[in-house]
C-alpha cells in the first residue's frame, strides 16, 4: 500500500494505477480509488465511462450478426451515437413503448435493436431524396403500366402489425402514383422485406422499435434538441417502417429548428437529413409547401436549379388543386434566383411566366429587381442584343431590347407600387455593366448597393441610357431628365361604379351592426331606421340628387363633422364657415357634408356631455342649408360614405359633361388635380380593406383628398384664420410609363420613360429608366459627363 501512494506522487504512475484499479474492481481497490485527489477521481470516472460504453458497444455488435459474419460493418458517429444513447434511455423511461399486451422479451429483442451502434442496412431514402424522376420523359408501354399496378401499396405494406410484404391495387394513401410512387413503393417494400430477413424481428418487435423512434421525436422537441434524431432518423428509415404523419412532422420539425444541419458520420458529401425527412412525408402522405420548400433548398445548395425545379413543378401537379395551396412565392423564389446567378435567363424567364400564371403566387418587390436587373447585366435590353431563347414562345416577344424591359415593367406596376433604393441600386447597376463601353452609358458607373443615389438634373440627350434617381417639379409634372410628363392616374369608369356599389352595400352593413350594438345595450330603434336597407336607400338618395340637381357642379367637398371637430372636443361650426369661405375663395364650388346629429340645438358629444349650440352657429347651419351649401346626413347613418361617395359622383345635369379636373397650365390659382376634392384629415382606417383593393385605394385618395390645418376657435366668435391645405398629387406615386418626344410641342416621339416611386426617397423624386431604340458607339457619343460621383 505504501508502496503505491509513493508511486502514485509521479505524474504517470496514476494513470496506470487507475487503469489497473478499474480493471481489477474489489471494495479494496474502491477504497484505494478514494484517496485520489478529485483530479484522478474525475479521470477514472472518464475511463470507465468509456470503457463501459465500449462494451456495450461490443455487445450489441454481436447482435444479429450470426447471418452475416463476413460482411463490411458500418458504425454511427460515436459522438452522435452517444446522445442517441442517452436520450433512448430516457424515451424508454419516461414514455409508454412497452405496453400491457406486449412481453419483455418482445421488448428486449427492440431494445437491443434500438441500441445497436451498427447500421445493418443502407439508407434508401437518402439516395431517392437525391434523385428527382420526371414521370413525363418517357412514354410507358403496357409492361411498365403493369408494374405500376404491382407497385402500387396499401397501408399495411408498411405497417409494423404486418408480418409479411404484399401487394394491392391500391394507390399510396389516395396519392397520385408517377414515376417517383413507384420507384419509392419499389425501394421500401424491399427495404422493409430485408430488414425482416436480416434482423427476424416480429411484428410486436417491430411495432415497440417504431414506437420508441418515434417517442423520440417528441422527446427531441420537449428538450429542443437535435443531435439523437440523426441516428434515430437512420434507424427509422433503416425498419422500412410507415410512421404516422405526425411523427414525421415532429421530427422535421425539430431538424429544421437548426441552423446549420451537418451531415452524419457515414461520409456522404451533401447530406440533407431535413431533405430526407420531407420527401418520406411527401412519399408517404401529401406534399405540403413546407416539405417542398426543404426539398428545394437541398437541392438549391448544391446548385443544382434544373432539378429543384423538376420537383416544384412535379409537386404541383400531384393531388387536387395543388397550384392554388402549395405553391407560393417563398418556394420557387429560391429556384429564380439560383437560374439568374446562373445566368440562365431562358430558364429565369420561364419559370417567371409559369409563376405569373399561379394566383397563389404574390409577387415581391425583391423578386422583380433580381429578374430586371439580372437580364440587364447579360445586356438582354439592349436593341442589338440576341433574343433570350425561348421568350417569343411564352410571349415575351421579340425577347430582347427596351420592348422586353417595357413588358416587364408593366407587370412589375401592375403587381408593386414602389420599390427600394436597393432596388434601385441594382437595375442601375445591371445596366451599367450591360451597356458598358458604349457611349449611350458614359455617365453610368458601378456603384456600392447601399449607395444613396442623388438627383440628376440635366437634361439627357435622346440617344443617352438613363437610369438615375430625378425631382419631379410639382408646377410641371416634368422629368428633367428625359422631358417625359408624368400622369395623374385615376380609377376607371369601372372602378369608379365598383366605390359606388360597395358604398350602398357597406352603408347598410354597418348600420345593421350598429343596431344590433343599441339592441344589446337595451335602446330601441326608431320606426323610421326599421325600414329595408335603410342606410343604403338614403346613401343612394344622396348620389340621384348629386345627379340631377342643377347649378354649378361641386369641386370641393367638406367632411363637416372633421372641421367641426378640428383641434376641439366639441363642435364648433364657425369653423366650418371659415372653411367654406377659403375655399370659394381659391374658386372652387363647395358642399359640406355633416350629420344631423350636430344641426340640433343640443346633442350628446360624448357620454354625459351635452352640448348646446348658441343662437350663430345655428344661424351658420341656416345660412348653409339655404344656399346649397349643406347636406343633412339621416339620423345613425355614417357621414364618411356620404362625402366618399361624392367623389366617384358624376354629377351629370351641372357637369353636363363638362371635364372638373384642374391641369397645371390652366389655372395657378387653383389646386391642380382631379375634381371634386374631399377636405377631410380623416385617415379611413376602417374603410380603406373593405373598400378597394390597396392599388386602387391609393390611386384614389392621391386624387381626391385634401387635408387641412388652421388655429382652431376657442371662442364662439368668428374670427379670421389662415388654413394651410396639404394639396392632393398632381401626378400619381405608383410605377408608369410616359412617352418621350423630340422637341417642345410633342409631336415626334422619342421613345418612353419609366418613373418608380422609392420608399427610402423624398415624395416627388423617383427612379427613372429610359432605353434608347438605337445603340450609340463612343465615336458617335456626345454626352455631358455627370459622372464624377454616383449620382446618375
Amino acid at each position: 500500500m505504501k508502496c503505491l501512494f509513493l508511486l502514485s506522487s509521479y505524474s504517470f504512475l496514476p494513470v496506470l494505477l487507475l487503469l489497473f484499479l478499474t480493471t481489477n474492481s474489489n471494495n479494496n481497490n474502491r477504497s484505494l480509488i478514494t484517496a485520489f485527489t478529485p483530479k484522478y477521481s474525475s479521470l477514472l470516472f472518464k475511463l470507465k465511462h468509456t470503457q463501459n460504453h465500449s462494451r456495450n458497444r461490443n455487445h450489441h455488435m454481436k447482435m444479429f450478426s450470426a447471418q452475416s459474419p463476413n460482411e463490411e460493418v458500418s458504425q454511427y458517429d460515436d459522438e452522435d451515437f452517444l446522445a442517441y444513447e442517452s436520450a433512448m434511455k430516457e424515451v424508454i423511461s419516461s414514455f409508454r413503448v412497452m405496453q400491457k399486451k406486449d412481453k419483455q422479451q418482445d421488448f428486449d429483442v427492440a431494445k437491443q435493436y434500438l441500441f445497436s451502434p451498427r447500421k445493418y442496412l443502407d439508407n434508401y431514402v437518402s439516395k431517392l431524396s437525391n434523385q428527382n424522376h420526371d414521370d413525363n420523359e418517357n412514354q410507358e408501354d403496357e409492361q411498365q403500366q403493369q408494374q405500376k399496378q404491382n407497385l402500387q401499396l396499401s397501408d399495411d405494406d408498411y405497417d409494423a402489425n404486418s408480418d409479411s410484404i404484399h401487394s394491392t391495387n391500391r394507390s399510396i394513401n389516395n396519392v397520385p402514383v408517377d414515376n417517383n410512387n413507384i420507384i419509392f413503393a419499389k425501394e421500401i417494400k424491399e427495404q422493409r422485406s430485408n430488414f425482416v430477413n436480416k434482423l427476424n424481428m416480429t411484428k410486436t418487435q417491430s411495432e415497440m422499435t417504431l414506437r420508441a423512434l418515434s417517442y423520440m421525436g417528441d422527446y427531441c422537441a420537449k428538450k429542443q434538441t437535435t443531435k439523437p434524431l440523426y441516428v434515430a432518423w437512420d434507424k427509422l428509415v433503416e425498419t422500412g417502417l410507415k410512421p404516422r404523419a405526425n411523427s414525421i412532422n415532429t421530427y422535421l420539425y425539430r431538424i429544421t429548428s437548426e441552423e446549420e444541419i451537418p451531415g452524419t458520420q457515414l461520409g456522404q458529401e451533401h447530406r440533407d437529413i431535413a431533405s430526407e425527412v420531407a420527401y418520406l412525408n411527401e412519399m408517404l402522405y401529401q406534399p405540403t409547401e413546407n416539405t417542398i420548400s426543404i426539398r428545394i433548398k437541398s437541392f438549391i445548395k448544391r446548385g443544382d436549379a434544373n432539378s429543384a425545379e423538376k420537383l416544384l413543378w412535379n409537386s404541383s401537379d400531384s393531388g387536387v388543386s395543388q397550384k392554388d395551396t402549395l405553391l407560393r412565392h417563398r418556394t420557387c423564389v429560391p429556384v429564380l434566383e439560383l437560374h439568374c446567378q446562373n445566368d440562365d435567363m431562358t430558364s429565369a424567364l420561364r419559370l417567371y411566366r409559369r409563376m405569373k400564371d399561379i394566383p397563389s403566387i404574390h409577387f415581391e418587390i425583391e423578386t422583380y429587381s433580381m429578374l430586371l436587373s439580372s437580364i440587364a447585366r447579360l445586356g438582354y435590353f439592349r436593341c442589338d442584343s440576341s433574343q433570350i431563347q425561348g421568350a417569343i414562345e411564352i410571349g415575351y416577344g421579340p425577347g430582347y431590347g427596351p420592348s422586353l424591359f417595357d413588358q416587364l415593367a408593366t407587370e412589375m406596376s401592375e403587381d408593386i407600387l414602389e420599390i427600394t433604393n436597393e432596388c434601385a441600386t441594382s437595375i442601375r447597376n445591371g445596366f451599367a455593366l450591360g451597356f458598358q463601353n458604349l457611349g449611350m452609358a458614359k455617365n453610368l458607373r458601378e456603384v456600392p448597393y447601399d449607395c444613396q443615389l442623388a438627383p440628376i438634373h440635366n437634361l439627357a440627350s435622346e440617344k443617352e441610357l438613363v437610369a438615375c434617381r430625378v425631382h419631379i417639379s410639382d408646377d410641371s409634372s416634368l422629368c428633367p431628365r428625359t422631358n417625359a410628363r408624368l400622369r395623374l392616374i385615376m380609377l376607371h369608369e369601372s372602378q369608379r361604379r365598383h366605390m359606388h356599389d360597395t358604398l350602398l352595400k357597406m352603408a347598410d352593413t354597418q348600420y345593421e351592426a350598429y343596431d344590433a350594438r343599441l339592441e344589446a345595450r337595451g335602446q330601441k330603434s326608431s320606426k323610421k331606421s326599421m325600414e329595408e336597407n335603410y342606410a343604403g336607400s338614403h346613401l343612394d338618395g344622396f348620389a340621384k340628387w348629386l345627379d340631377s340637381r342643377k347649378g354649378k357642379p361641386f369641386t370641393a367637398i367638406v367632411d363637416g363633422a372633421n372641421v367641426a371637430y378640428f383641434g376641439l372636443g366639441y363642435v364648433n361650426h364657425h369653423q366650418v364657415k371659415l372653411m367654406v369661405d377659403m375655399l370659394e375663395k381659391l374658386g372652387e364650388t363647395p358642399l359640406v357634408v355633416m350629420p344631423q346629429k350636430y344641426m340640433q340645438k343640443k346633442f350628446y358629444v360624448r357620454q354625459r356631455f351635452v352640448q348646446e349650440l348658441t343662437q350663430p352657429q345655428l344661424d351658420i347651419i341656416d345660412e348653409l342649408t339655404e344656399s346649397g351649401k349643406l347636406y343633412q346626413v339621416p339620423h345613425r347613418c355614417l357621414d364618411d360614405y356620404y362625402w366618399m361617395l361624392s367623389s366617384v359622383s358624376n354629377q351629370t345635369v351641372s357637369r353636363n359633361g363638362a371635364d372638373l379636373d384642374v391641369t397645371p397650365s390652366i389655372d395657378e390659382k387653383r389646386w391642380a388635380c382631379a375634381r371634386p376634392v374631399l377636405i377631410s384629415n380623416d385617415q379611413m382606417r376602417d374603410h380603406k380593406l373593405e373598400l378597394l383593393e390597396p392599388r386602387l385605394f391609393r390611386r384614389w385618395v392621391s386624387s381626391h383628398i385634401i387635408n387641412y390645418s388652421f388655429t382652431p376657435f376657442l371662442k364662439d366668435i368668428a374670427e379670421e384664420r389662415e388654413i394651410s391645405f396639404s394639396k392632393a398629387n398632381v401626378f400619381s406615386r405608383e410605377i408608369q410609363k410616359n412617352p418621350t418626344y423630340l422637341n417642345e410641342s410633342e409631336d415626334e416621339l422619342s421613345g418612353f420613360a419609366w418613373h418608380f416611386p422609392v420608399k427610402d426617397w423624398e415624395p416627388n423624386d423617383r427612379f427613372c429608366v429610359r432605353i434608347p431604340q438605337k445603340i450609340v458607339l463612343d465615336s458617335e457619343a456626345k454626352l455631358d459627363d455627370i459622372s464624377s460621383s454616383y449620382l446618375n
